[in-house]
Order: C-alpha cells, then sequence, then structure tokens
C-alpha cells in the first residue's frame, strides 16, 4: 500500500470529484495531524514556588509579608452554590408514619392540644383495658384536671 502525507494546500490542489471517488473506493484515507508548540511563558520558574493566600499575624509581626508572594484573588470566579437545608432525620420519619397512617384512613385532628384525655389515647384506638400500655409506670396523668367532662 502506497501511503503519502498530503497538507492541507497539497490536497485543496487535487481534483474534489476525483479524491470522492478515491475515498468512495477506500484508497484514500484523509486524517488531521495537529501538533502544537509548548515554549516558556513569563511566569516559568525550574522549581515550583508555592505563593502564600492567607496573611497571618505572625507574618505581620515579623515582618515576613515584605518578602511574601501572594497569590492574586480572582474576583470574577463563580462562587459554589450553597447546599440547602435539610430535613432532620427523625422529622422524615415522622412525616413518612404520617403519609401511612393517613393512607390507612385515620384522619388528622384539628387540635392544638398537647394533652389528651384516656378516651383518645386508648379508647378511641381500641386498645384493651389490660394493655401494658395503660399502667401507669408507661403512661403520664395529670392531677389537674383529674377526668375529661366533655368529649367532641
Amino acid at each position: 500500500m502506497l501511503s503519502a502525507f498530503l497538507t492541507e494546500k497539497d490536497y485543496a490542489k487535487h481534483d474534489k470529484k476525483i479524491v470522492d471517488a478515491l475515498k468512495k473506493r477506500k484508497l484514500l484515507n484523509v486524517q488531521s495531524i495537529k501538533s502544537y508548540e509548548v515554549t516558556k511563558g513569563a511566569n516559568y520558574a525550574p522549581e515550583r514556588v508555592k505563593l502564600e493566600t492567607t496573611l497571618t499575624a505572625e507574618m505581620l509581626r515579623s515582618g515576613a509579608w515584605k518578602d511574601a508572594k501572594f497569590k492574586r484573588y480572582n474576583l470574577k470566579a463563580q462562587g459554589r452554590m450553597p447546599d440547602g437545608g435539610h430535613l432532620h432525620p427523625l422529622l422524615k420519619v415522622r412525616a413518612q408514619f404520617r403519609e401511612i397512617l393517613l393512607e390507612m384512613g385515620f384522619n388528622e385532628m384539628p387540635t392544638q392540644k398537647y394533652v389528651e384525655s384516656s378516651f383518645w389515647n386508648f379508647d378511641a384506638l381500641f386498645q384493651p383495658q389490660s394493655h401494658p400500655a395503660r399502667d401507669m409506670h408507661d403512661t403520664f396523668f395529670l392531677k389537674n384536671p383529674v377526668s375529661c367532662n366533655s368529649i367532641p
């Protein structure tokens, strides 16, 4: 197989119809070759020097800040978006329980009372009288009022 390297100038000199016919018959493969030239820049140094990023109180006291080379600030750089807040894991679990109970058919009672009568805690939930949760050491009971006089 005969191979030759042609520059773009040489490639453009040939008739386009002939080049396309050779490509169709797979007698011509077009390859693009890229090359780069690397040169030393203005900040070239044989050893890498770490630039200072913060000015400390010790540098001010000793005067070392005069000879130190500091990294330039890029004030146009895009900052990282802060993460939004997250729910506490217990709040997530509480929300999941709420959804499960609502899907089972329970309803939320529109109340802001933090203390409920034993009727709503036990009897309305069909908890038997001999259930261990009704024991004195598992439930908090109030002295005032001792009993609930009205049930909505």
